[in-house]
């Protein structure tokens, strides 16, 4: 698999294939009102073409009868109208995909009017090899189809990079992308012994069950003999348990914080959601309380990851975000009574080589603020909060957990 396919939505998007070595999701899968839809961190068409992954043959043909008829046991219709796009140069290896799960597959391959030519298919296929200037055409031509009910399968074609078209797809299906290489850095796979084995592991919902309930059970224990060393970094990736008690529920919060931030959502104004709320309140009373220094072997374990917990489970587009009391080395106490507010216009110079440049301004924490863009240049224009490296904070090393470690929106 080339790249994992996290959930954004853990109410109603989940894992369907689970990595064994570190519990990567590589596929996702989900329903909203009557669309039913799944998406692969590989091509899959082309990987069984090739004589790759022979044995996920039934899978997929399951997986297709429960997009198309919401039951993976009935049988397949005999004929269907499939509908392409951004293939890439896969076209045929998607075709012959198709045709190894159903009888006699019609297929359209959608360029012009995606939208329309979405809509007339019974079973919509869509890769991640777009164009990022028409990402957002793309990715409503997604969501047009979902509202109508019409099935979606998202098939990964950038290998392990990824693209904004394939983002936007995502996005559309309620997941995300994994971090930056996907596979190429962590080396995942699926090797079970049974499907029951599998799913014993849970996906992001097992993985949170198994981290809120040390949390319950104030039970945090580990071996810290088994971290390392390197120039003066202390690193605790090899510790027993380490990732499958607490990373793999945090680091899937966390990347799913990041896309709401990405997308400017605000948490609390969508409907639902309920998981994903109670987890940032959670994190915001952990915040409450957090004391720095602290080091991973006071004898209060569940301090230090109560803080890195919250470190994890950061949102700031929201209407009422509460300010952390301790801020430790990265700042002394800011209120409104330490600081002057202004309202202010500033001038950025932009470089054609892309990057960022900071404003020269810092925002209150606890205190809302508008920012808006007052230039009418033909530029796409992001904004983020914080630009401290992680690194910079190195929470495993003795006593030098001093201040929050992932502050960048």
């Amino acid at each position: 698999f080339s790249q994992h396919i996290n959930s954004a939505r853990p109410e109603s998007v989940f894992t369907l294939l689970q990595g064994s070595a570190d519990g990567h999701s590589l596929a996702a899968f989900g329903r909203e009102g009557d669309a039913r839809f799944a998406a692969f961190g590989v091509h899959l068409m082309k990987e069984l073409q090739e004589g790759r992954n022979g044995e996920f043959q039934p899978v997929l043909e399951r997986l297709v009868a429960w997009l198309l008829q919401d039951d993976p046991a009935s049988e397949l219709p005999s004929t269907l109208n499939v509908a392409i796009a951004h293939m890439g140069s896969d076209k045929k290896a998607t075709k012959d995909g198709v045709k190894g799960a159903i009888e006699a597959p019609s297929f359209e391959v959608c360029q012009e009017e995606l939208e329309a030519c979405f809509l007339a298919a019974d079973l919509v296929l869509v890769g991640s090899a777009g164009e990022d200037v028409d990402a957002e055409i793309i990715g409503q031509a997604v969501e047009a189809a979902l509202a109508q009910g019409l099935p979606v399968l998202f098939l990964h074609t950038q290998f392990w990079d990824t693209s904004d078209s394939g983002e936007r797809v995502l996005k559309a299906l309620g997941m995300t992308f994994g971090a930056y290489g996907g596979h190429y850095w962590s080396d995942d796979a699926a090797i079970w012994d049974s499907v029951e084995e599998m799913l014993e592991d849970g996906g992001l919902l097992g993985a949170l069950d198994t981290l809120y309930a040390h949390f319950q059970e104030d039970d945090f224990d580990f071996d810290w003999s088994e971290c390392t060393s390197y120039v003066g970094q202390v690193s605790c990736s090899n510790v027993p348990g380490l990732r499958q008690e607490f990373y793999l529920g945090a680091e899937g919060l966390k990347g799913m914080f990041a896309a709401f931030d990405a997308e400017g959502l605000d948490l609390f104004d969508q409907p639902d959601r309920r998981l994903s709320k109670l987890a940032l309140l959670l994190a915001d009373v952990f915040r409450r309380d957090i004391v720095y220094p602290m080091s991973k072997s006071d004898a209060d374990q569940v301090g230090f990851f109560e803080a890195y917990y919250a470190d994890h489970v950061v949102h700031y587009r929201r209407d009422f975000n509460p300010a952390q009391p301790d801020l430790g080395t990265f700042s002394g106490p800011l209120t409104v009574a330490d600081v002057e507010l202004l309202d202010v216009s500033t001038a950025v110079d932009v470089s054609k080589e892309g990057g960022f440049t900071a404003v020269g301004l810092s925002a209150l924490p606890g205190e809302p603020f508008t920012v808006r863009l007052l230039d009418d240049a033909d530029l796409v224009v992001g904004l983020f909060l914080n630009t401290q490296r992680t690194g910079s904070t190195r929470e495993f090393d003795e006593g030098q957990y001093t201040r929050p470690k992932f502050l960048s929106s």
